[in-house]
């Protein structure tokens, strides 16, 4: 969602304000006019973009600006075949609520399911490396502060940090296998339950997974907000995700490092562990 999408939508002064969105096969946007038959009669790109468009409208839900008064009268409502999205917007102009959309507020959607070439980065900081980046952090805060004592961080810079979500590592808001890969470089040693981290890690990558703490022998083990100081050795790894019947430990590669790093291979069943 782009930084200017809640000044836009307001800027607007309808009851009901809509950014656009992209349909999952990035053909056009998903807007039009609405029917008296609750039909929706999409508009191609070209009449979408750089215009606001007034009246009965309909511009799904992903992206949207309600005021109060409009929730308190109407009711979400769907049925096979016909979503909340276009009963919504039948409601609206039905019930004499002013609706528009705005080409210019163009958003985007979370996965629902594979993409081609995708990443996840949880816990991504400062530096992102995934085509979806995710921390729940976007604030400072002390676990990414130099010596976790002094706050010392800075705001993650959400320009470069692509299709940035703010989000909760042990309830991922994606569903089974969304992102061919996933990568996670310094987090788990930060939570309480990093088995329901890894399970949650398994259960939306589709291929590879990438998973990095520090090495419980090396210096960084200690640091004050690291939970897990010394539980996250190799054979941790290796006995929790032996209890995945899809995954079999292959084996475990000594280096001498700062950092352990366990690689999983969800299509081959294969974990790498590299300490």
């Amino acid at each position: 969602m782009p930084k200017h999408a809640f000044g836009s939508l307001y800027t607007l002064g309808v009851d009901v304000a809509y950014g656009v969105v992209r349909r999952h096969s990035e053909a056009d946007f998903i807007a039009g006019f609405i029917d008296g038959n609750m039909k929706v009669w999409y508009l191609p790109e070209a009449l979408v973009q750089n215009h606001v468009l007034k009246g009965p409208v309909m511009a799904g839900c992903s992206c949207i600006l309600i005021k109060r008064k409009v929730i308190e009268r109407l009711k979400f409502r769907c049925q096979e075949n016909l979503g909340e999205d276009v009963y919504f917007a039948y409601d609206v102009a039905r019930e004499g609520f002013t609706a528009a959309i705005d080409g210019d507020v163009q958003c985007g959607h979370l996965p629902e399911k594979p993409l081609v070439k995708n990443t996840l980065d949880i816990g991504c900081g400062h530096k992102p490396q995934g085509s979806v980046n995710l921390d729940l952090h976007p604030e400072p805060t002390l676990h990414r502060s130099d010596g976790q004592i002094v706050l010392s961080d800075i705001p993650i810079d959400l320009e470069k940090a692509v299709n940035f979500i703010k989000g909760d590592c042990l309830h991922l808001p994606f569903s089974n296998e969304s992102f061919e890969n996933l990568y996670s470089n310094q987090l788990i040693e930060h939570l309480e339950n990093p088995q329901d981290f890894l399970a949650e890690c398994i259960r939306v990558a589709k291929h590879t997974l990438i998973i990095a703490c520090p090495d419980p022998d090396g210096p960084c083990a200690e640091m004050p907000l690291h939970i897990q100081k010394r539980l996250l050795t190799p054979e941790w790894f290796k006995r929790i995700l032996d209890r995945n019947q899809t995954l079999h430990h292959q084996e475990t590669i000594d280096k001498p490092r700062d950092y352990l790093w366990v690689k999983i291979f969800k299509q081959g069943k294969r974990v790498f562990i590299y300490a």
